[in-house]
């Protein structure tokens, strides 16, 4: 018996199916990449955001091992769109908050732009704690930390 081993690919495959299930799920992905075909005006965008939802009963909507394939409107026309996973670098899921972020496939402008907004941030603060602006390496993460809003309700 031969064992397949899970490749990005299929974790995101996964998690995109994970967040579907729950409701309205945006994928972050960079428009440019090979395979990508999405309408021309939006072809070249590194930050390209799209929308799923299984209650937006799509006429086309097939999520298969290697890319993703469904008919979005935009501005009120149907465009079949085809996102292969190695566009994907992120994934947001609306009602709940959560998100898995793939950094080593975000795009090098993305990288540039963090590192931009992390000098402006050193310059404005005060402590000198290091402010991270290159990809991160594999790393442990912690347990999530829930914050706890600020306002309250006065009657």
């Amino acid at each position: 018996m031969t064992v397949r081993r899970l490749t990005r690919a299929d974790e995101k495959r996964s998690t995109f199916l994970t967040m579907l299930d729950k409701g309205m799920t945006m994928l972050h992905l960079d428009a440019r990449a090979p395979g990508v075909d999405v309408p021309a005006n939006l072809s070249d965008q590194s930050h390209l955001r799209l929308n799923f939802s299984y209650k937006f009963q799509l006429p086309i909507f097939d999520i298969g091992r290697t890319l993703v394939r469904a008919a979005l409107s935009f501005g009120g026309k149907d465009y079949v769109c085809v996102i292969p996973w190695e566009a994907v670098f992120g994934m947001t899921h609306h009602s709940s908050g959560d998100y898995k972020l793939w950094p080593e496939d975000m795009p090098e402008e993305m990288w540039a732009q963090a590192a931009a907004m992390a000098e402006e941030l050193g310059e404005a603060r005060s402590d000198d704690a290091p402010v991270r602006a290159e990809p991160p390496e594999e790393e442990e993460v912690g347990p999530a930390v829930r914050r706890v809003g600020h306002l309250r309700v006065i009657k």
